[in-house]
């Protein structure tokens, strides 16, 4: 992976939550407390994200309000693409994969995208 690419996605990961996109509460999952450091030298070494593997993208916390921002109301429940095109599940997402980026323009949004498609 090329630098630029590993700063895109880190810029990414900061960005989201700040800018109010990443919401852990509606997606279903909790944030997780801190661990303490006596936790921390029990518990199981967390997967290597270096450069060559970026960190997991999930669905429902950071593509899933991405999409309900730039793709509603459309492809939401109501709209009118919802039964061709359901953007609230990640078998779509999938099946479209980078064909999305015709309406998702922005570099750091596909970038997010992309890096969630290549994931298994």
């Amino acid at each position: 992976m090329s630098a630029p690419r590993a700063i895109g996605l880190a810029a990414v990961m900061v960005i989201l939550p700040l800018a109010g996109l990443c919401r852990c509460a509606s997606g279903g999952s909790k944030p997780e407390p801190a661990a303490t450091p006596a936790a921390t030298e029990t518990s199981a070494p967390a997967p290597a994200t270096g450069p060559g593997r970026p960190a997991p993208v999930d669905f429902a916390a950071q593509v899933l309000p991405l999409l309900q921002q730039k793709c509603s109301p459309c492809h939401f429940q109501g709209g009118r693409m919802y039964d061709r095109l359901p953007f609230d599940q990640e078998g779509t997402i999938r099946v479209l994969g980078t064909q999305m980026f015709s309406r998702l323009r922005d570099p750091l949004d596909q970038e997010l995208i992309r890096t969630y498609l290549e994931q298994p």
